[in-house]
């Protein structure tokens, strides 16, 4: 079965790319007729949608030769006419010379079958794509697409791209159209992209919003996805991204070599995230690309904006870099449940980032850095109940928060540079704890257990299109039925085709597109469907059915305008409320009608539908309604949007997308010019009405409820859990987003049960109103929650007022805590783990709440509470980093030998350095160009870095811009050697030999210009994977134990044979006996092998300039030859040698020569890296220009911890050990152990 299923797939698919002979269409395409609609299956059969259009009933050819633009396009804008709906595109190759534009309201959906990186042959609709060469973001893509619209279920293939030669090209699918107001709800789904430059790309030039990618596959060459300027929320779901689409596709010009793969490693990149505004980012798979995910700042030049939002489920794999972020926001940006394997480096931040990046759940196993955060950055990143496998973390700058936390990576599991810092609480070990701390400033290091962060993942989501079992199309606007949108009221007419379906067993009710007055109420009887002909994720835009609901104004406990039997459902369908039209009146209050949805029983469903001007749009609590299912319900209601309860059992809820918006600017042209909402009338009472009113989502008695990327803007309350009588609620939120709340997420009393969030962003606005809060909770409730990695902003007046219940936050962000508090907690009690919280209000948390809250691990400032009051205040850091004489300070000496004077307050610049940092000089004023603080050393110090500390709370008190003079006498100062500006007071500056040293303070600023301590000192370099030796030590292993003459015992000489082709002549390179590689060593303390090599001072007459050495990756496509300098081969690196290398007691074979030594750190740990072949060789630079080599010998770190432990060639006993249980068994876990020889290490 399997062969023939094979055989007969493969026959499809030469059927497709065999030879064809071109067809010339003869359609008349000024004579379009009225569309036939008809019922088509996908593929895989698990779905049916209703085709306006088949393209090959136009004269579309599908042989791979005929151009098929006009009869495309000339249908699509024929569906836009009339109003929307699908064009069709059956299987088989379909060339477009030219471009294509999708109108409002239009989808164009071919037949697809979703691919596997192994096996990507496209089966089914292929269109041929030759639009936009040498293009760029800007230049007419191959497809445009107005505000809802689609791109569905097809494949795009580009036949003269050259995987050899790449060419670049405009973007394949463009979101929004130039000068056009409103690019809004743009949908691609299940489309794969064979050899795409750029894939899927929101216009630059105009904004919009809520762009939605869902089931995105292919190769992509520059890009797959570039988000920026939307206003409203996105969503990113199920993009598999791998150079495998394009190789195993079958098509002409497939690539087939591995250069390939190394174009897409060094220059594509997954997905661009700008300007976002909220977004859900959720399933993601890529493999192989320089970048999978990028954050990065708008191209607006109108805003500085950011990304935030949240990403869910992503896999990352064999990429340069996992996840690159280059722009944050201060709100915050969320990860869950993140794999980054197989990679160079894991999560890596750029220069000058700053605000919050939170992770939980995250893996990252990965050979050079699994998290690196720059010098410049002060982002505060959190790693919660996740692991570090393999790779690097190193902290250069910035706060480090990571709780239960498993670091598996080779020690130092943690590294901090300069200006980083930690808070490490309730983390494994697993090869022993080593953290190299080369900070200025405190970390906090705790195995204590005060609040369990531990939390399981969420289960992925599945989407179920719930077609009926009986798919037979009843088009209720064609005889018996004859509804219209002419008549004034086509209830009976709907009803009859309901009827006549659920009569023949079910189908498919379907009215085109068109509004329809229905002014009685609909019943959808079991296994019926009621479908509209604009089947998206979209917000009511004015397209597609829309069915105008009259029944019951001001009656709200009549029947519900659409009553949905067990089994039944509706798709795409649109309800409004003609005569709910606003007065535009501060004071105006809405009709009141009953729900306009109401499911009466079990495994009901409502998919990409909508409603507006709703008082209450769904019911899921009337009756019990288990296994609801909801995907995309959007619009806008005044009173409720979705209440559950009736004690359902596992409903679902996705994509719920509710906000005033939809009503408020319903007059515009984008949301569809409806009638009910005046033109120039204030839509702001609209607003207020919702912060008074409107609850968006009601959870009552109800188990297992999911919540999956549910978002609303404008409520009293976004998410409010109750008692029915049985308790409330349980189950599991992903994503929900509740923006612009008065109380953002409420517990009534009486609820039991547990429900738990991931991943939430939560705001509330009204900081003069008492109302508001993020949390609030009533008496006499007993719930239990957990925020996991969850966001807050806005306003509020308190962040959380809780008079009962258990609430966990875990991960959290808090932008702004309160306005007055972060928390008031009574008869309640809080635990905050792992989190940060900036500073706002008069106080911290409410006096007399401290006894119910307990904080681990996090990072804030509690201001005006005494910490022994809270229930536990266990292992929490400042906001602002504080100085420590530990870790890089504890190098500088003599300080009370230092003076200081300053130009103003001079008499308290002693201040800075009398080592308490409570103390500190200070202008006196506020800032003002001319200020100055000096010190003089007492003598020539050398130092490249200046540490102006501004305490651990007033970062505002650093300079407003400085600049830097030194001298050596005091009086002559010459020109600043920096210049700029800084947050936290550390100034690095070039390596400086100077007595004294000037910070002057060159801006304006109303604070005080402060600096509590005063250093500099001689800051090593950050995170060198290849680093010289100190000067001051010769390159062997030294404790105080040694006593030996290291450099007698523990070089291995080079044994592999030069190759007779290394000899290089070309432009004066010659191979010399004066330039030489002597041997290696491997250090047990830097934790890498060391190259000894050597260089006479003149060769051939010419005094040699410089010398190095050459370091080439012999596991890469390399040979010898190869390894020469100034080679631009990713695989070779070239390393000069600094007076830090030399060896000055070294005693070798010639005392003309220079010795150096040069130490590679492990570049990764496990078997494979340790097996891996380098080769090495010395060179020298001649005055004249030459370059003198040495032989190219090769290596491999195994074989050298070989040779020294099986010689007992190791000086110390602990390098002894170190090779054995750190390289040696972990290549061989049997390696067999030998005793070390203690006699090494004593002379007589």
């Amino acid at each position: 079965m399997y062969k023939f299923l094979r055989a007969t797939l493969w026959t499809v698919v030469l059927m497709l790319f065999g030879s064809t002979v071109a067809f010339c269409a003869t359609t008349d395409f000024g004579n379009v007729g009225e569309p036939s609609y008809k019922l088509v299956h996908t593929l895989d059969s698990s779905e049916v949608f209703v085709a306006t259009y088949d393209v090959t009933d136009y004269g579309a050819v599908a042989d791979g030769q005929t151009d098929n633009t006009n009869v495309f396009q000339k249908l699509l804008n024929k569906v836009g006419d009339l109003g929307g709906g699908i064009v069709y595109v059956p299987s088989g190759r379909y060339a477009i010379k030219g471009a294509l534009s999708i109108p409002k309201g239009v989808t164009l959906r071919g037949d697809w079958q979703k691919p596997s990186r192994n096996n990507s042959a496209p089966i089914g609709t292929l269109l041929m794509a030759y639009t936009g060469r040498n293009g760029n973001e800007r230049t007419t893509p191959f497809v445009e697409m107005a505000p809802e619209t689609g791109i569905m279920d097809l494949t795009i293939w580009y036949p003269e791209q050259d995987p050899n030669n790449i060419t670049p090209y405009s973007p394949t699918i463009r979101y929004g159209f130039n000068n056009y107001f409103g690019n809004e709800y743009c949908n691609t789904k299940n489309v794969t992209l064979l050899n795409s430059y750029i894939g899927v790309l929101f216009n630059y030039d105009n904004g919009g919003a809520s762009p939605v990618v869902n089931g995105l596959y292919g190769t992509t060459l520059c890009k797959a996805i570039e988000i920026d300027k939307i206003a409203d929320v996105g969503r990113i779901e199920n993009v598999n991204l791998s150079p495998d689409y394009w190789k195993n596709s079958g098509v002409a010009n497939a690539p087939t070599t591995t250069s390939f793969n190394d174009y897409m490693y060094n220059n594509s990149i997954g997905i661009v995230m700008r300007r976002n505004d909220w977004s859900y980012t959720c399933n993601i798979n890529i493999n192989g690309y320089n970048i999978g995910y990028d954050t990065e700042k708008t191209l607006s030049t109108d805003d500085n904006a950011t990304p935030n939002g949240h990403h869910y489920n992503f896999d990352l794999s064999e990429c340069k870099t996992g996840i690159q972020i280059n722009a944050t926001n201060s709100v915050g940006i969320l990860f869950d449940e993140i794999n980054i394997h197989n990679c160079e480096n894991g999560i890596v931040l750029g220069e000058n980032t700053s605000d919050a990046a939170q992770f939980t759940k995250t893996t990252v196993d990965v050979s050079k850095y699994a998290i690196q955060i720059p010098d410049t950055s002060s982002t505060k990143l959190t790693f919660n109940s996740s692991k570090v496998s393999r790779g690097r973390v190193a902290i250069n700058s910035g706060t480090f928060v990571a709780n239960n936390t498993t670091f598996s990576n080779s020690t130092p599991q943690i590294y901090y540079g300069t200006s980083g810092r930690g808070n490490i609480t309730e983390c494994a070990f697993t090869k022993g704890r080593k953290i190299t701390n080369k900070s200025v400033y405190e970390s906090t290091l705790s195995d204590s257990t005060v609040v369990t962060g531990e939390v399981s993942n969420f289960t992925k989501v599945e989407y179920d299109p719930h077609t009926p079992a009986r798919t037979v199309l009843y088009n209720a606007t064609v005889s018996p039925y004859n509804a219209t949108t002419d008549s004034n009221d086509n209830t009976s007419a709907i009803q009859k085709a309901l009827n006549q379906a659920s009569n023949d067993g079910g189908g498919i009710v379907f009215l085109p597109s068109g509004k329809y007055k229905v002014r009685g109420h609909l019943t959808i009887p079991s296994n019926v469907e009621l479908r509209g002909a604009v089947d998206l994720w979209s917000v009511p835009h004015g397209s597609g059915t829309i069915l105008e609901a009259y029944e019951n104004r001001n009656n709200p406990d009549g029947d519900s305008f659409i009553q949905l039997k067990a089994d039944s459902g509706i798709r795409g369908i649109v309800v409004d409320y003609p005569e709910q039209v606003f007065s535009g009146s501060a004071d105006w209050l809405p009709a009141k009608y009953p729900y306009t949805i109401q499911g009466q029983g079990a495994n009901v469903y409502v998919i990409d539908s909508g409603v507006r001007a709703a008082y209450k749009a769904l019911d899921l609590f009337t009756y019990k309604c288990d296994n609801h299912y909801v995907d995309f319900l959007g619009g806008h209601a005044f009173d409720t949007g979705v209440r559950v309860g009736g004690n359902s059992v596992d409903g679902k809820l996705y994509n719920l997308m509710f906000n005033v918006i939809v009503y408020a600017c319903g007059n515009e042209s984008k949301f569809g010019s409806f009638s009910n909402m005046p033109n120039g009338v204030s839509n702001a009472p609209l607003y207020s009405y919702g912060l008074e009113h409107l609850d968006f989502l009601i959870l009552g008695d109800c188990d297992n409820e999911t919540l999956y990327n549910d978002f609303h803007y404008g409520s009293y309350r976004g998410t409010l859990l109750q008692n029915d009588g049985n308790g409330g609620p349980s189950g599991r939120s992903m994503g929900l987003g509740v923006d612009g709340s008065t109380r953002a997420v409420y517990w009534a009393s009486g609820v039991t049960k547990s429900f738990n969030f991931d991943n939430s962003q939560i705001v509330s606005i009204g900081d003069n109103n008492p109302k508001t809060a993020y949390f609030y909770s009533e008496e006499n409730s007993n719930f239990k929650s957990t925020f996991n990695n969850c966001d807050f902003w806005g306003q509020p007046q308190r962040g959380l007022i809780l008079n009962s219940g258990n609430l966990t936050l875990y991960g959290a962000h808090f932008n702004n805590p309160g306005q007055q508090t972060l928390a008031s907690v009574s008869n309640a009690s809080l635990n905050i783990l792992a989190s940060a919280s900036n500073q706002n209000g008069s106080a911290f948390v409410d006096s007399g709440s401290e006894k119910n809250i307990s904080i681990s691990g996090s990072i804030l400032n509690n201001r005006n509470n005494n910490a022994d009051s809270f229930k536990s205040f266990d292992s929490n850091m400042g906001l602002g980093s504080t100085v420590s004489s530990s870790g890089a300070l504890a190098q500088v000496s003599g300080r009370d030998s230092w003076k200081a004077t300053a130009s103003n307050n001079n008499n308290n610049a002693k201040n800075a350095l009398d080592g308490n940092a409570s103390t500190r000089w200070d202008t006196n004023g506020s800032q003002t160009p001319g200020q100055w603080f000096m010190v003089d050393f007492g003598k020539t110090l050398t130092y490249n870095t200046i540490i102006c500390d501004v305490g651990s709370s007033t970062s505002s008190d650093a300079p407003a811009a400085y600049e830097i003079y030194v001298s050596s006498n005091g009086t002559d100062w010459g020109n600043a050697i920096a210049s700029g500006t800084t947050t936290n007071g550390i100034i690095k500056v070039n390596v400086q030999n100077s007595r004294y040293v000037r910070v002057v303070q060159t801006g304006s600023k109303s604070n005080y210009w402060s600096i509590h301590e005063f250093y500099v000192l001689n800051a090593a370099a950050n995170n060198d994977l290849i680093s010289d030796e100190d000067e001051s030590k010769a390159p062997e292993e030294t404790t105080t134990e040694e006593t030996t003459k290291p450099e007698e015992t523990t070089t291995v000489e080079p044994t592999t044979k030069p190759e007779e082709t290394t000899t290089v002549e070309p432009k004066g390179e010659f191979i010399s006996n004066d330039v030489k590689v002597i041997g290696y060593q491997i250090s047990a303390v830097l934790r890498g092998s060391r190259v000894l090599y050597s260089s006479e001072s003149t060769i051939k007459g010419q005094k040699v300039v410089s010398s190095g050495l050459i370091y080439g990756f012999a596991n890469g496509p390399i040979t010898k030859n190869d390894v020469v300098l100034n080679s631009d081969n990713k695989y070779i690196a070239s390393y000069e040698a600094t007076a830090k290398g030399v060896i000055s007691n070294y005693n070798g074979d010639s005392a003309t020569a220079t010795y150096y030594a040069r130490t590679m750190t492990h570049n990764g740990y496990g078997a494979a890296r340790y097996n891996a072949k380098y080769y090495v060789r010395a060179y020298s630079v001649l005055e004249n220009g030459a370059i003198a080599y040495s032989e190219v010998y090769d290596f491999s770190l195994y074989s050298i911890a070989d040779t020294l432990y099986q010689n007992n060639l190791m000086p110390t006993y602990d390098g002894h050990q170190y090779l054995f249980y750190n390289i040696l068994t972990v290549v061989h876990p049997d390696y067999k152990e030998i005793p070390y020889k203690w006699e090494n290490t004593v002379n007589k």
